[in-house]
């Protein structure tokens, strides 16, 4: 079973839940067969110490918070029955969660705990025993294993359509203060009465999350007011781009982040992002071309949030790819403005310019048509290239003036970011949206190695999370979500 585990865990990536289980169940696996009892607390929180040495980044991660708290309900509550212990289990991890869920402004469905109840024995008892026994028998027949693929993939179909139906509607609808509140002082009674029982280990958790939920509202507002000045943030969608641009109320979207499988950064990220900021309109959301790490998210975010205006090249707006975002505009009545070269706009006291491509311009390559958008304030400069490559940015180095700040091209891609270009524009901080590719790292070990002969200090998203650039009366002032004492970054 330990073995198993591991190997799970192994396959899965190990994600914070799956090292969760796997560290668990090997601790206490020993522990039996060592003739000693298998303390619960102490087994979780080894578990907790083997995933931060892991990777310590994790601590900041919501994946951690909930899979922690998760267990740590179940294992306040206890049931008797096999029934009852599985409700009980589903009931404790959702009051448990709930007050981290809603404090991350995500949808806490109504119901979560009938959705629970149903897809853990259809993944428990079916998805995955199958799923393992179709990999196991690829090895010496691949006419069984395909027999058990269909089956497995059916039903792991049915659970994923089952949940996202249980899963529609949210507790946390508008504003999640109240609820937020209400949590909080719910998880302060629970914290008190497993005082009063002596529970201190259980105590101590439901206070932090008590804490947590009644506090995060007024830091949620001290962080409004700071990030509501003219700013640039550069939200960590994985490999892909979001920028949200703003001055005080209003507000831009360049990008919307990419959409690979179940995998939507509108949806999961993007939308709770500017919920969190305290945005409720986009003035104009900004589709710098039609690659689907840039777009994948723009839909969700479209049937989501009010948008004035959507701007786009022709070549964008005419690609395939931009069918169904075609139609939820048109849907929605929001005007679509076709954008080239020259175009420019004021958003408080940022000029915005489009700098590329030429409205003549055509090309096979959608990166080659990428939008290039430079934004000015009174103190500070700041370059989006889209996915450009070293030719376009050769071609836009003849005219360009120097700017602070350059959002690497293509990810930090090879193919982009030349010494001339850095030369050109003399950037001192560069960022770089790329999500974690062992195969191919981004940015590619030569992007960095002309950063750093430049002296240019690089941000990751992957790293920093979102990194918020702020215009200032003294220039721009960078401040990383995380702050990584052990990165490498080039200083």
């Amino acid at each position: 079973g330990v073995a198993a585990a591991c190997a799970y865990a192994a396959l899965s990536g190990l994600g914070v839940p799956a090292l969760r289980a796997a560290t668990m169940a090997a601790a206490g696996t020993l522990a039996l067969l060592g003739g000693r009892p298998a303390a619960a607390w102490n087994v979780l929180a080894l578990a907790a110490l083997v995933v931060l040495a892991w990777d310590p980044g994790s601590l900041f991660e919501p994946s951690f918070a909930l899979s922690f708290s998760a267990v740590a309900g179940i294992l306040v509550w206890g049931g008797s029955g096999r029934l009852a212990s599985l409700l009980h289990a589903t009931l404790a991890a959702g009051l448990a969660t709930a007050p981290l869920i809603a404090a991350i402004d995500a949808p806490l469905p109504r119901l979560a705990p009938v959705a629970n109840l149903l897809a853990v024995p259809l993944f428990g008892a079916i998805v995955l025993p199958l799923g393992l026994l179709s990999a196991c028998l690829g090895v010496l027949s691949t006419t069984a294993a395909a027999g058990l693929g269909p089956v497995a993939r059916g039903a792991a179909e049915l659970g994923i359509r089952l949940v996202e139906a249980l899963g529609s509607t949210s507790l946390l609808e508008g504003s999640a203060r109240p609820v937020r509140r209400a949590l909080g002082i719910a998880a302060a009674g629970f914290a008190l009465r497993l005082s009063f029982r002596r529970q201190w280990y259980a105590a101590l958790g439901a206070g932090a999350l008590a804490a947590g939920a009644l506090l995060l509202p007024s830091l949620e507002g001290e962080r409004g007011a700071a990030g509501s000045s003219a700013s640039l943030l550069f939200l960590d969608v994985g490999h892909g781009d979001a920028v949200l641009v703003r001055s005080g109320s209003r507000a831009w979207l360049v990008d919307a982040g990419p959409r690979f499988g179940r995998f939507d950064a509108g949806r999961s990220i993007v939308r709770p992002a500017l919920r969190a900021e305290g945005i409720r309109e986009l003035e104009v959301l900004l589709l710098s071309h039609a690659d689907r790490d840039h777009i994948g998210g723009a839909r969700a975010v479209l049937e989501s949030v009010p948008v004035r205006e959507l701007w786009a090249t022709r070549a964008t707006w005419e690609s395939a790819a931009l069918g169904p975002i075609r139609r939820v505009a048109a849907r929605r009545g929001i005007p679509v403005r076709l954008v080239a070269a020259e175009e420019r706009a004021t958003l408080g006291p940022l000029r915005l310019s489009v700098l590329w491509p030429p409205r003549a311009f055509s090309s096979r390559s959608s990166n080659h048509g990428s939008l290039v958008l430079r934004i000015e304030g009174p103190h500070g400069c700041a370059l989006l290239p889209g996915d450009v490559p070293s030719h376009v940015e050769r071609e836009l180095a003849r005219k360009l003036a120097p700017c602070q700040l350059l959002k690497l091209a293509h990810h930090g891609s090879e193919s982009s970011t030349d010494a001339l270009w850095l030369r050109t524009l003399r950037p001192w901080v560069a960022i770089a949206s790329a999500g974690r590719r062992p195969r191919s790292p981004l940015p590619h070990i030569r992007v960095r190695a002309r950063l750093q002969a430049e002296s240019v200090t690089l941000y990751e998203t992957r790293r920093f999370g979102a990194v918020r650039v702020r215009f200032t009366r003294v220039g721009l002032v960078v401040d990383p979500f995380l702050r990584v004492p052990w990165s490498d970054e080039p200083r």
